[in-house]
């Protein structure tokens, strides 16, 4: 950037917006160490005293809606990702059961998240938005939407799209 602005100032005096959790973003260092990845991350750069850090602490989301129980939920996860969280003796992060509910099996978590699911969808279309199941493989998402559409008492269509080359 120096040599393109003609400018001797670093990065040329351009400012450069970097976005994301840098924690997050490890670089990748081809046959490289641990210590190689850690010598290789932006803040180890002799650039990282020019740059000026902001951080988003409000999360809008959580926020705009207006439920406690999600902010604190926000707030206790920042807290773990930034290494703040105060564990107890066994060093294990327990989770409070407002937070999370604890079932058998997919169908039991199935029927707490969406209990009736089928009589109270086709009432409104906003209350499926306010719940969730997170799954940590795709293979275990599709079979519990497929469990979940299965509940519809709805006759099923399927489409199919001609690619044409």
């Amino acid at each position: 950037m120096k040599d393109l602005k003609n400018n001797d100032r670093p990065r040329g005096g351009v400012v450069i917006l970097f976005a994301g959790d840098l924690s997050q973003i490890l670089p990748v260092v081809s046959k490289g160490t641990k210590s190689d990845e850690i010598n290789a991350y932006l803040n180890s750069s002799y650039l990282w005293s020019y740059i000026t850090s902001l951080r988003l602490t409000t999360n809008m989301c959580v926020h705009l809606g207006g439920d406690n129980n999600a902010e604190l939920f926000s707030q206790h996860l920042l807290k773990i990702g930034d290494g703040t969280f105060q564990n107890d003796e066994d060093s294990m992060i327990h989770i409070n059961s407002t937070f999370a509910i604890s079932v058998l099996d997919q169908n039991n978590l199935i029927n707490k998240v969406y209990p009736e699911i089928s009589h109270l969808f086709n009432k409104s279309n906003e209350w499926p938005r306010e719940r969730a199941i997170l799954a940590p493989k795709n293979d275990t998402a599709n079979i519990i939407n497929e469990k979940v559409l299965s509940m519809f008492e709805a006759d099923k269509t399927l489409y199919f799209h001609r690619y044409t080359y």
